[in-house]
């Protein structure tokens, strides 16, 4: 091992690991080839990430700093965004690019996590048995198949690059290893600046310290754990700060309304990991972990589970203490999730990303633990029944893969598995809408209202399945409850506006729109839909004034582009109006039926451009 680590990967360290390299390599593609062919999940981040992010769509100037000084749902991400920009460079907007990266990105992660393990002194097939844990459990298909969790994909690489470069640095000591430590640090900051979620690197360290440098070796086991240190709490304090619900971010109040509460709450939540990791058949995109304010026997169970593996890390301490390093690399990995810092969801299979390096590594330093304990036939016959009992892993991820193949899928599973969760609900209902199945979908909307009354998205989607309906009417006690319940969201008003402007009400139609000009002062949808307005109140000079400030930042909402080209198409300029039309439907939009009954493109409905447009884009839609 001391030849390894002070050499890295050699030519011939690569030829002895051969054929573990690639037996890793071609499991892991047989198993999530299938994503290959998945859509864009539109109504789960991948619009905010992607199809709907203008930054990506180019190396500019303007593009870099865009990605270098925006969030994004609530995570400053960079490096990230600039996978996403390459990957538009080469695929364009088609998912299965991004997928293919995700895809090598996570057998990048399985590779570099064997070397870690063959370098930390593990066998080869006890190295190749944790690496193809890590690869090939179920919990990771959310990671690697939602291009949205890029983050988490590029994260690990870097992180794990990191790892490497600061055990060669410790093999070879400063004077000949400061390079790699260097390199370490590097890495750290790429990975923070994928997710945040590294911040546990030095922690990580400072656990590999204890469990595997000699007493006498430790003099700096403190001092060069600070620039890490100081790295990871820059970061944090920026991520708490982005996190913020103004910023779009996910951190909240504690749950149950305290701390102790929320420490409640997490530890059955511990309890459900553990046991999807053992019998991972319930997984979920969402789950609705109930909120604990007082000690009952959920709560007392997972403590006494949470007991029993202390009382497994003070033996392992003392005995082995290399599996302690991986026991401690699971509950360190869960350290960024466990609601320290409140965040809205309190789990996810993503979350255990991270953590699953350390199972694995368990799991493999286990094994061949016990195998050094038997001879012959035992040995064989132990390595027998460890492989048939993780031989149903690929299978049930090749099946959790399919769950994921686009929103319609992946929605109608999780309703059905998490009833009572209204998100599930409401994406289930966007996902019908999308195939333009409005019956299905109206009935989704109204399960998550029966959950929560003042859910913003069926809220308005009813509205909107109303108004497509021709019946606006019905529409407006549902938009009177969104503005009521939303006061500061504009787009509610720009939606009751319009609904006041299908009905002739111009006067009421413009006080919304004025509302919502409050509310957003530069909203985009708001400014254009004046225009419109002011163009069938006769008023030309002003609707321009309104059109020319909705548009001057670019048009990358295909509402916005939509009523745009209602603007311009009232206007007589055919040319532009078309043009809008067709960005309005390359960013998805998809209401066919409004394009078909909008008088306020009547001039462009008998073009042979309008039919084309709707043939061409309407049967893209039929086809997925």
């Amino acid at each position: 091992m001391k030849n390894l680590l002070k050499g890295g990967l050699t030519k011939e360290w690569c030829e002895r690991h051969r054929v573990p390299l690639l037996v890793l390599v071609a499991v892991t593609f047989l198993v999530f080839a299938r994503a290959l062919g998945h859509e864009f999940l539109f109504n789960w981040d991948d619009n905010l990430y992607v199809t709907e992010n203008p930054a990506i769509r180019g190396f500019g100037w303007d593009h870099l700093r865009t990605i270098f000084t925006s969030f994004y749902g609530g995570n400053y991400a960079p490096i990230q965004m600039l996978s996403y920009l390459i990957d538009y460079s080469i695929w364009g907007v088609r998912p299965a690019g991004f997928i293919l990266t995700n895809i090598l990105l996570h057998t990048c992660n399985g590779l570099l996590f064997y070397h870690i393990l063959i370098m930390l002194g593990s066998r080869r097939w006890w190295a190749l048995l944790a690496a193809s844990i890590f690869l090939l459990h179920p919990v990771q298909v959310e990671s690697v198949v939602w291009i949205a969790q890029r983050k988490n994909l590029l994260a690990m690489t870097f992180f794990l690059l990191a790892l490497i470069g600061y055990l060669l640095y410790r093999a070879r000591g400063w004077a000949d290893g400061r390079a790699f430590y260097i390199a370490s640090l590097v890495a750290f900051v790429l990975a923070l600046l994928s997710k945040s979620v590294v911040v546990i690197l030095p922690v990580v360290l400072l656990t590999h310290d204890l469990c595997f440098v000699q007493q006498e070796s430790r003099r700096r086991w403190l001092l060069d754990k600070l620039p890490y240190l100081a790295v990871a709490a820059a970061v944090a304090l920026l991520t708490i700060i982005s996190q913020s619900p103004e910023l779009a971010g996910g951190r909240t109040g504690y749950h149950g309304g305290s701390p102790f509460a929320t420490f409640l709450t997490m530890l059955p939540v511990l309890l459900r990991y553990l046991s999807l990791l053992v019998w991972p058949a319930d997984l979920s995109a969402l789950y609705m972990p109930e909120v604990k304010t007082a000690v009952d026997l959920a709560v007392v169970s997972a403590a006494l589970v949470l007991l029993l593996l202390g009382c497994l890390a003070v033996y392992l301490w003392h005995r082995q203490r290399a599996l302690l390093f991986w026991l401690a690399l699971f509950f360190i990995g869960l350290l960024p999730v466990a609601q320290i810092v409140p965040m809205v969801t309190l789990m996810n299979d993503r979350y255990l990303y991270f953590p699953m390096l350390g199972v694995a590594g368990l799991v493999g330093g286990w094994a061949a633990l016990v195998s050094d304990q038997l001879q012959g036939k035992a040995k064989i016959i132990f390595a027998f029944v460890v492989c048939l009992l993780l031989l149903p892993l690929p299978y049930i991820t090749m099946e959790r893969v399919a769950v994921w193949q686009d929103p319609l899928t992946l929605w109608s599973e999780t309703a059905r598995k998490v009833p009572d969760c209204h998100v599930a609900w409401s994406n289930l209902g966007e996902a019908y809408q999308q195939v333009g199945n409005r019956d299905a979908a109206f009935q989704a909307y109204l399960n998550a209202l029966a959950i929560d009354p003042d859910y913003r998205e069926p809220l308005e989607n009813i509205a909107l399945i109303f108004m497509g309906r021709g019946e606006p009417l019905k529409a407006r006690p549902f938009l009177f409850k969104l503005v009521e319940s939303w006061p500061n969201y504009a787009a509610g008003f720009v939606t009751l506006g319009n609904n006041y402007y299908l009905t002739g009400e111009f006067k009421e139609a413009q006080q919304a729109y004025q509302l919502a000009l409050q509310k957003q002062p530069t909203s985009p949808l708001a400014l254009v839909s004046l225009a419109r307005l002011h163009l069938r109140l006769g008023d030309p000079a002003m609707a321009r004034i309104y059109y020319q400030k909705g548009v001057s930042g670019g048009v990358t909402d295909p509402a916005v582009a939509y009523v745009a080209a209602a603007v311009v198409a009232l206007d007589g300029r055919q040319p532009a109006a078309l043009h809008y039309l067709e960005t309005a439907l390359q960013l998805g939009f998809n209401d066919f039926d409004q394009l078909r009954n909008d008088h306020d493109l009547d001039q462009l409905r008998a073009t042979a451009e309008f039919k084309q447009l709707v043939r061409l884009y309407s049967s893209e839609r039929t086809h997925k």
